[in-house]
């Protein structure tokens, strides 16, 4: 930096000094009080006015030149220096006569700055008459001085955040490398303890909101009883209780509660004493306190933030690696269950509760579980009525259902045929006994052997028509109701001898007949108790009793199945129970857990999947 030279006022010093400023590397108040003196003695000016133009557009006065006698210490020619730069745009060069023989007059030059400075213009003061074209030529040549001098220290700040960056990066990256918790919190405090020269930087991690110790810079083992290691773990707590980075130092002034950091700072007889909360998602988990012989500078503090920001994630996830893993489990939970206590979450406790409740019930509480089986019912006797010759049906006076006594005439077959053949043989029979009784009163023995024999043959075809005619009328051999038969199909129907027209089921003594699934019948005992519910009754269920179990399986295509017989106890037995009602059963297996009960036959079902 070249030395202010101040005997020396021609204007080729002055253009040699304000050329100087360029390579200007001072603070902005030197730099502007510089440039003022420069420019006024370029255009041999009786004084020079900076003024900046505020956000709500007025322009204020921020240095004069010459500072003592300047002419710009009356307010009138400062309000018309305002005036005059509100006329102006970016880098004009604007005239005023100050009086009306233009004796004294006015130039304003506004420079160009860049993006995001606020607008400043000199306004320049001649006394005594001047060569105005002169002097507005040399401020056009400097106008682009403080333009220059303000990108310099833009790219300045450039180059020390670049360099904050690359030691963030590099140090982030040995961090990625480490595998485990220990080795990356050792690496972090030794990085920057030799990145800002520090006496010591530890790394504390918060436990139930204590801090807890964990690295050192140059140290591997320390003693956490010890009295120093206890001390720093108040002054991380300290920091992690408010949240705030705090630097203390005797020269700087805190907002924040200092009082842990001032006494361990006094007692170590340290400068400055620097502690950073280390944050995931706006939480802080961890303090990283730096110890220093010499003051912090924002700069550093600036650095130190970007470099936690980056590390703290990475330290966190190798922190719950390194952890077993009931305490990661535990870590997972917690944060959720804090969530669910807060006020806020009433209907998320409630859902909770209710959930536990039901899973508690599903894990201790019993059902009774009842083995469900369709049924029919069946009677105790049933007569199975045939055909008893062959013919036709001719009469249907019944139809399924119907109740019947012994000896009622269900149907009957066709007896035309039967009633010719009998006259045909009563005829024959007739013919036969004259023809005997001829050959007996002409004595011929032989032709009235004949005869008789002739005689019985015809005989014995009329007794059986006479018998078929008996039983054209087919009767109900025992009392009940009609349990089957296809009526509908039987008017004019050819039938054999033998073949079945109708069942007949006694309505005394009826039982369910329950087809069992092989899955279930282990839990089907003899008289185990139940209920049966009727297809066309559902609402009503009757007790029953199982009697007896088929031993052997009724094999069907798509499932086997045990037939096992139920009765009704006798206060249950309706009238209007008929043999062939269906409907569904369940039978009683005893309590079981209700988890069992609702996923039996899933569990099952995996088993025989999975199974090999």
């Amino acid at each position: 930096m070249s030395e202010f030279r101040q005997h020396e006022t021609t204007p080729a010093s002055a253009l040699r000094r304000l050329t100087e400023l360029r390579r200007f590397d001072g603070p902005p108040p030197e730099f502007w009080s510089r440039l003022l003196d420069g420019l006024g003695r370029l255009v041999e000016a009786q004084g020079v006015l900076l003024l900046v133009q505020t956000p709500a557009g007025e322009w204020r006065r921020m240095a004069v030149w010459p500072v003592h006698d300047s002419p710009f210490n009356g307010a009138a020619l400062i309000e018309r220096s305002q005036q005059l730069a509100g006329q102006g745009n970016t880098a004009d060069c604007l005239r005023d006569a100050i009086d009306a023989d233009g004796q004294q007059s006015m130039l304003a030059l506004r420079f160009p700055l860049p993006p995001g400075h606020p607008s400043s213009m000199a306004a320049v003061f001649f006394a005594q008459p001047a060569d105005l074209d002169e002097a507005e030529l040399r401020l056009r040549l400097i106008a682009d001085i403080p333009e220059h001098y303000l990108m310099q220290r833009m790219l300045e700040r450039t180059d020390g955040a670049a360099v904050y960056a690359v030691r963030v990066l590099d140090l982030l990256l040995q961090v990625n490398e480490a595998r485990h918790f220990v080795e990356a919190a050792m690496l972090l405090c030794n990085e920057v303890a030799a990145q800002y020269q520090c006496e010591r930087v530890a790394l504390g991690w918060s436990k139930d909101r204590y801090i807890q110790l964990q690295a050192m810079s140059h140290m591997e083992n320390f003693d956490r009883k010890m009295d120093a290691v206890q001390a720093l773990e108040k002054v991380m707590e300290e920091c992690l209780y408010q949240d705030q980075e705090i630097l203390w130092s005797e020269a700087a002034r805190s907002d924040a509660v200092v009082r842990d950091h001032a006494a361990y700072a006094q007692g170590h007889g340290l400068n400055a004493l620097l502690s950073l909360p280390l944050r995931v998602r706006g939480e802080a988990v961890a303090v990283l306190s730096c110890e220093s012989k010499q003051v912090f500078t924002l700069e550093h503090l600036r650095g130190l933030r970007i470099l936690a920001d980056q590390v703290t994630p990475r330290l966190q996830t190798l922190q719950h690696q390194d952890l077993w893993w009931t305490t990661q489990l535990a870590m997972l939970i917690k944060p959720r269950v804090i969530a669910w206590l807060k006020p806020e979450q009433t209907a998320l406790k409630l859902a909770t509760a209710v959930g536990a409740v039901v899973l508690a019930y599903m894990l201790f509480g019993r059902w009774d579980y009842r083995v469900e089986a369709p049924f029919i019912v069946r009677g105790e006797k049933m007569a199975f009525v045939s055909a008893p010759f062959d013919g036709y049906i001719d009469q249907i006076r019944l139809k399924v259902s119907d109740e019947v006594e012994a000896g009622t005439e269900v149907l009957s077959l066709q007896t035309d045929e039967m009633v010719q053949r009998e006259a045909e043989a009563m005829a024959e029979v007739s013919r036969y006994e004259r023809e005997a009784g001829k050959a007996r009163a002409a004595g011929q023995l032989a032709d009235m052997v004949i005869a008789d024999a002739l005689r019985e043959q015809a005989q014995a075809r009329l007794d059986e028509l006479r018998q078929k005619l008996s039983r054209a009328w087919v009767k109900a051999p025992i009392r009940g109701v009609i349990a089957e038969g296809d009526f509908e199909k039987m008017p004019k129907a050819p039938v054999k001898r033998g073949d079945a027209l109708f069942k007949v089921a006694t309505l005394e003594n009826l039982y369910f007949e329950l087809n069992v699934d092989e899955r279930d019948i282990h839990w089907v005992k003899q008289g185990a108790a139940g209920e049966a519910s009727f297809i066309g009754s559902p609402e009503q269920a009757y007790a029953v009793a199982i009697r007896s179990i088929n031993p052997a399986a009724d094999i069907k295509k798509d499932r086997n199945s045990f037939i096992a017989t139920a009765y009704p106890t006798d206060d249950q037995v309706q009238r209007w129970w008929r043999p062939g009602m269906t409907g569904v059963a369940k039978v009683d297996a005893g309590p079981q857990p209700v988890w069992w009960v609702l996923l039996h036959k899933t569990i099952d079902y995996l088993r025989l999947l999975l199974w090999w």
